[in-house]
């Protein structure tokens, strides 16, 4: 990852470490607050998808869950934002650098361009949004339909 021949290896370099570095990042946060996000997601979805309430809160539901699946059930829906985090922050810091690098390239012919403002900060960071929701939103999708699986078994009074 260091510099080539062409001069942009220094760049290249330091999106590498940004991707990297987000990704380890996502990867640690993900697997730590994954269960607190399938409970979420339990207490939320439950009114629409059985008649009446199964968990009385977000603690019940975490009894519910570890009586009926194990603790392996918390972890549900896992690899998808495993997956997941890796390209969205691949596009998160690609989209981030290139949208401020093409904000930034609006000097007068042979002039140097003047620095980024606030809302040329603001600007970027909504476009890159906007950018790698299309990355995400996907696996976000399949996570939480596999979080949703084992509530059935719970409903059914396998717990």
């Amino acid at each position: 990852l260091g510099k080539d021949a062409g001069g942009g290896g220094e760049a290249m370099s330091m999106r590498a470490k940004n991707i990297v570095a987000g990704s380890c990042g996502g990867l640690t946060m993900i697997s730590i607050f994954h269960p607190l996000d399938t409970i979420k997601t339990r207490v939320q979805t439950q009114a629409s998808v059985f008649a009446s309430a199964m968990y009385s809160g977000p603690v019940d539901c975490f009894r519910k869950t570890v009586e009926a699946e194990g603790v392996r059930g918390l972890y549900k829906g896992l690899t998808s934002p495993l997956a997941g985090i890796v390209f969205y922050n691949a596009a998160s810091f690609t989209a981030y650098d290139e949208i401020k690098l093409a904000l930034s390239a609006r000097a007068p012919e042979g002039g140097v361009a003047p620095p980024l403002e606030t809302h040329h900060y603001f600007a970027a960071g909504a476009l890159t949004g906007l950018a790698v929701t299309c990355c995400e939103h996907p696996f976000d999708l399949v996570k939480c339909k596999l979080q949703l699986e084992g509530m059935r078994r719970v409903a059914a009074g396998k717990v």
